[in-house]
């Protein structure tokens, strides 16, 4: 079995983790010399930094917010917090009503959560700036009385499994074409695709580009 084959049947299967599945792809990748196709495995594998553009399967996505009020006699109330209700100028602060998930797929695949959706928590810089309007009148979405104690986004389950299932498909979808195309591609001592010689690689890695081009750029190496 080649190594694309092998590739091929744990990428058709959830049996196998997706971080397993793109060490997989990095070996493929080093040994093609793929170069950008090595750096989006090891983004994936490592996180997308605070400047790294993100893939749209990871965000961002708009996702509702709601709030712990808290007062005297131990009053507590929980409720939504809208955008619009907020200040516009502190609206995209720190995303405050969206979520980009740029942690390694390791790290995704710990946030599936068991119910329908993951809470992920305001910092309290943010609760603290709410607190200040509300205390200046700026904010009036308090509940009288009250004061914001804390405040989360909701995510749902599908925004976090679907970022393991995108990166799984695109790993098959590679997997597939390189098939096609290079069935030898990824094995020991095999061409890169920069090789001299029949000119093959090129050309193979020229048609595999093209075709992908317009839906997965990231994916294909220049000459």
């Amino acid at each position: 079995m080649t190594r694309l084959e092998g590739l091929i049947d744990d990428a058709a299967g959830d049996s196998v983790p997706v971080a397993s599945l793109l060490r997989q792809v990095k070996v493929v990748a080093a040994r093609m010399n793929a170069e950008l196709l090595g750096a989006w495995v090891k983004m994936e594998l490592d996180g997308y930094g605070p400047d790294d553009e993100l893939p749209s399967y990871r965000g961002p996505f708009q996702s509702p917010v709601f709030g712990k009020f808290v007062g005297p006699f131990g009053l507590e109330v929980t409720q939504g917090i809208p955008e619009f209700s907020v200040p516009e100028r502190f609206r995209g602060i720190d995303g405050l009503f969206g979520v980009e998930l740029r942690q390694s797929v390791e790290q995704v695949a710990t946030l599936v959560p068991e119910g329908d959706s993951l809470r992920l928590a305001w910092p309290s810089e943010a609760v603290a700036v709410l607190n200040t309007l509300h205390q200046k009148g700026e904010w009036v979405h308090f509940p009288e009385g009250l004061g914001l104690f804390s405040a989360w986004k909701v995510v749902p389950k599908f925004c976090v499994t679907g970022i393991l299932d995108a990166v799984r498909t695109k790993v098959l979808d590679l997997a597939l074409e390189l098939e096609r195309v290079a069935p030898k591609a990824g094995e020991p001592g095999g061409r890169g695709w920069c090789s001299s010689g029949t000119g093959q690689a090129d050309h193979s890695q020229h048609d595999l580009c093209e075709q992908r081009r317009s839906r997965e750029p990231e994916l294909c190496t220049d000459h």
